[in-house]
């Protein structure tokens, strides 16, 4: 199991993990059970420059420095898929024609719009937290958008029958996605008591799933960069789960 994390670490980090040989595809499917701890690891860090750098400026900057450092510790992995969809979506079309759009490593004005939104959402919902609920938010929001796209990549096919995406939608199976959701469940009572994944998880496991549905009915199915996207929605989601609980 040890190649499975490795892989895992390799793909959603820019972290330079040596592999001493390629990986099967045994390897590259079981990675995905291990996403959402390499999701609790990126928390981890995110939340570790947040209690840093707090500790030195006002928290707005704290936040601000935390999701700077979250973007370059994964490379902008699902902002690149976000602003894909974005483009894909926004231009409309045919499903090929949408299709073709995400393929395209160039970013147009609703991918960029996408990314500005993106900032201003996760920002404005973090600031309004506590600092112990901020790290908590932090941690198990990149926890969980990691569990959500292996198990809605489980639940919806794949919009394409060939590449890296379909690849990996199509090796998805409980034995990936039940791993996650323990693990997942596992932190969030560790952190936050019983209460914790009913009333501030499932809205992101909801929102996920419905972007999910429309990727479904617009260009029937899922992509990895929708996947991509969906991890940065449940996120979102989350943080505002945690904003709504403290205003309540």
């Amino acid at each position: 199991m040890v190649a499975p994390f490795l892989l895992a670490v390799q793909f959603l980090t820019r972290l330079p993990v040596p592999l001493k040989k390629r990986p099967s595809e045994s390897q590259m499917r079981w990675s995905a059970a291990f996403y959402p701890f390499v999701g609790i690891l990126i928390g981890l860090g995110i939340a570790g420059v947040f209690r840093w750098t707090s500790g030195i400026f006002p928290a707005e900057v704290a936040i601000a420095a935390a999701l700077a450092f979250g973007a370059m510790l994964t490379g902008g992995l699902h902002e690149d898929g976000l602003a894909d969809c974005a483009d894909a979506f926004g231009a409309g079309g045919t499903q090929e024609r949408m299709l073709e759009i995400m393929r395209d490593s160039r970013i147009g004005s609703y991918g960029a719009l996408s990314l500005i939104l993106l900032f201003l959402f996760r920002f404005a919902l973090l600031s309004g937290l506590a600092a112990a609920a901020v790290e908590t938010s932090l941690l198990l929001a990149h926890a969980g958008g990691r569990c959500a796209a292996p198990l809605m990549g489980w639940l919806f096919p794949a919009a394409r029958h060939s590449g890296l995406g379909s690849s990996f939608l199509a090796g998805l199976g409980p034995a990936q996605v039940l791993p996650g959701l323990l693990t997942l469940a596992a932190a969030g009572y560790w952190l936050s008591g019983t209460d914790f994944a009913l009333l501030l998880l499932l809205p992101g496991f909801a929102v996920a799933c419905l972007f999910c549905l429309f990727c479904w009915r617009r260009i029937g199915g899922l992509t990895g960069d929708a996947l991509g996207a969906t991890v940065l929605i449940f996120e979102v989601a989350t943080y505002g789960a945690f904003a709504y609980k403290g205003a309540a």
